[in-house]
Protein backbone atom coordinates (compact mmCIF):
# COMPACT_ATOMS: atom_id res chain seq x y z
CA UNK A 1 0.00 0.00 0.00
CA UNK A 2 1.49 3.34 -1.07
CA UNK A 3 1.47 6.25 1.37
CA UNK A 4 2.98 9.47 0.02
CA UNK A 5 4.55 10.59 3.31
CA UNK A 6 5.80 7.17 4.45
CA UNK A 7 9.45 6.49 5.22
CA UNK A 8 10.77 2.97 5.78
CA UNK A 9 13.68 2.84 8.22
CA UNK A 10 16.02 -0.18 8.08
CA UNK A 11 18.22 -1.19 10.98
CA UNK A 12 18.63 -3.05 14.24
CA UNK A 13 16.58 -2.50 17.40
CA UNK A 14 18.83 -2.11 20.43
CA UNK A 15 16.09 -2.38 23.06
CA UNK A 16 14.63 -5.57 21.63
CA UNK A 17 15.21 -7.81 24.67
CA UNK A 18 15.37 -5.22 27.48
CA UNK A 19 13.80 -1.85 28.22
CA UNK A 20 17.22 -0.27 27.66
CA UNK A 21 19.70 -0.19 24.80
CA UNK A 22 23.28 -1.23 25.45
CA UNK A 23 26.19 -0.01 23.35
CA UNK A 24 29.45 -1.81 24.16
CA UNK A 25 32.58 0.28 24.53
CA UNK A 26 35.83 -1.59 24.06
CA UNK A 27 38.72 0.24 25.62
CA UNK A 28 41.63 -0.33 27.92
CA UNK A 29 39.32 0.33 30.87
CA UNK A 30 37.73 -2.73 32.44
CA UNK A 31 35.48 -2.83 35.45
CA UNK A 32 35.63 -6.06 37.47
CA UNK A 33 37.11 -8.03 34.54
CA UNK A 34 34.41 -6.99 32.04
CA UNK A 35 34.13 -4.37 29.33
CA UNK A 36 32.02 -1.28 29.89
CA UNK A 37 28.94 -0.20 27.96
CA UNK A 38 26.68 2.80 27.51
CA UNK A 39 23.06 2.09 28.44
CA UNK A 40 20.22 4.22 27.15
CA UNK A 41 17.05 4.08 29.23
CA UNK A 42 13.93 6.02 28.26
CA UNK A 43 11.72 7.34 31.06
CA UNK A 44 8.79 9.72 31.24
CA UNK A 45 9.62 13.33 32.06
CA UNK A 46 9.54 13.94 35.80
CA UNK A 47 10.05 10.32 36.82
CA UNK A 48 12.75 9.82 39.41
CA UNK A 49 15.64 7.48 38.76
CA UNK A 50 14.83 3.91 39.63
CA UNK A 51 11.22 4.09 38.49
CA UNK A 52 9.90 1.84 35.78
CA UNK A 53 11.19 2.75 32.29
CA UNK A 54 8.99 3.20 29.24
CA UNK A 55 8.21 -0.28 27.87
CA UNK A 56 10.31 -1.39 24.92
CA UNK A 57 7.27 -1.82 22.69
CA UNK A 58 6.31 1.86 23.22
CA UNK A 59 9.66 3.31 22.14
CA UNK A 60 12.27 2.04 19.71
CA UNK A 61 15.98 2.68 20.10
CA UNK A 62 17.53 1.66 16.81
CA UNK A 63 20.71 1.82 14.79
CA UNK A 64 19.47 2.83 11.34
CA UNK A 65 21.56 1.97 8.29
CA UNK A 66 19.24 3.15 5.54
CA UNK A 67 15.75 4.16 4.49
CA UNK A 68 13.32 4.04 1.60
CA UNK A 69 11.24 6.97 0.45
CA UNK A 70 9.00 7.34 -2.62
CA UNK A 71 10.37 4.15 -4.18
CA UNK A 72 14.05 5.00 -3.72
CA UNK A 73 16.51 3.26 -1.40
CA UNK A 74 19.11 5.29 0.45
CA UNK A 75 21.98 4.48 2.82
CA UNK A 76 23.12 6.78 5.59
CA UNK A 77 26.73 7.97 5.40
CA UNK A 78 27.22 6.34 8.81
CA UNK A 79 24.87 4.41 11.12
CA UNK A 80 22.40 6.66 12.98
CA UNK A 81 21.26 6.09 16.56
CA UNK A 82 17.56 7.04 16.60
CA UNK A 83 14.84 7.02 19.26
CA UNK A 84 11.16 7.28 18.36
CA UNK A 85 7.70 6.07 19.27
CA UNK A 86 6.77 3.83 16.34
CA UNK A 87 3.34 4.22 14.80
CA UNK A 88 3.44 0.57 13.76
CA UNK A 89 5.24 -2.58 14.87
CA UNK A 90 8.57 -3.37 13.36
CA UNK A 91 8.77 -6.22 10.89
CA UNK A 92 11.57 -8.15 9.24
CA UNK A 93 13.16 -5.96 6.59
CA UNK A 94 11.94 -6.31 3.02
CA UNK A 95 13.55 -4.54 0.09
CA UNK A 96 16.56 -2.29 -0.42
CA UNK A 97 18.97 -5.20 0.13
CA UNK A 98 18.32 -5.50 3.88
CA UNK A 99 16.56 -8.88 3.77
CA UNK A 100 18.13 -12.29 4.21
CA UNK A 101 20.50 -11.50 7.10
CA UNK A 102 20.75 -13.61 10.25
CA UNK A 103 19.78 -12.16 12.68
CA UNK A 104 17.39 -10.26 10.43
CA UNK A 105 17.40 -6.50 9.99
CA UNK A 106 14.15 -4.83 11.00
CA UNK A 107 11.96 -2.31 9.20
CA UNK A 108 9.82 0.48 10.65
CA UNK A 109 7.13 2.43 8.82
CA UNK A 110 7.08 6.05 9.94
CA UNK A 111 5.75 9.26 8.42
CA UNK A 112 7.62 12.43 7.56
CA UNK A 113 6.04 14.04 10.65
CA UNK A 114 7.27 11.39 13.12
CA UNK A 115 9.34 12.99 15.87
CA UNK A 116 12.84 11.47 16.07
CA UNK A 117 15.68 11.93 18.54
CA UNK A 118 19.11 11.33 17.03
CA UNK A 119 21.91 10.61 19.47
CA UNK A 120 25.29 11.38 17.95
CA UNK A 121 28.14 9.25 19.23
CA UNK A 122 31.75 8.99 18.19
CA UNK A 123 34.35 6.48 19.26
CA UNK A 124 38.03 7.07 18.80
CA UNK A 125 41.24 8.19 20.33
CA UNK A 126 41.34 11.53 22.14
CA UNK A 127 43.97 12.58 19.64
CA UNK A 128 41.42 12.22 16.81
CA UNK A 129 38.20 13.30 18.53
CA UNK A 130 39.59 16.33 20.39
CA UNK A 131 42.84 17.51 18.88
CA UNK A 132 42.65 16.72 15.17
CA UNK A 133 38.91 17.42 14.88
CA UNK A 134 39.39 20.95 16.23
CA UNK A 135 42.22 22.03 13.98
CA UNK A 136 41.36 25.04 11.81
CA UNK A 137 39.72 23.77 8.66
CA UNK A 138 38.26 20.67 10.33
CA UNK A 139 35.67 22.42 12.49
CA UNK A 140 32.13 23.25 11.39
CA UNK A 141 31.94 26.84 10.12
CA UNK A 142 29.60 27.97 12.92
CA UNK A 143 32.30 27.33 15.57
CA UNK A 144 34.71 29.92 14.24
CA UNK A 145 34.62 33.42 15.72
CA UNK A 146 32.57 35.70 13.53
CA UNK A 147 33.19 39.43 13.47
CA UNK A 148 30.66 41.85 12.14
CA UNK A 149 31.56 45.36 11.14
CA UNK A 150 28.93 47.92 11.98
CA UNK A 151 28.56 51.37 10.48
CA UNK A 152 29.14 54.24 12.91
CA UNK A 153 27.09 57.40 12.65
CA UNK A 154 30.13 59.24 11.37
CA UNK A 155 30.57 56.67 8.59
CA UNK A 156 33.59 55.02 10.23
CA UNK A 157 33.55 51.19 10.21
CA UNK A 158 34.96 49.39 13.22
CA UNK A 159 34.59 46.23 15.33
CA UNK A 160 34.23 47.86 18.73
CA UNK A 161 31.10 49.80 17.87
CA UNK A 162 32.58 53.00 19.33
Amino acid sequence: MYKPNEILLYGVKLNDKHDFAEIPFDSEVTVQQSTIALRLLVQKTGDALGTKPVERDRVSIIVAYGYAYEGGCYRFDKPRLLLFAPASEEANAQGCGFEGFNPPYKMWRITAKTMLLEVATSVGLAEDLVLTANLPGNRPPNTYGNHMELAHRGGKLNRSGG
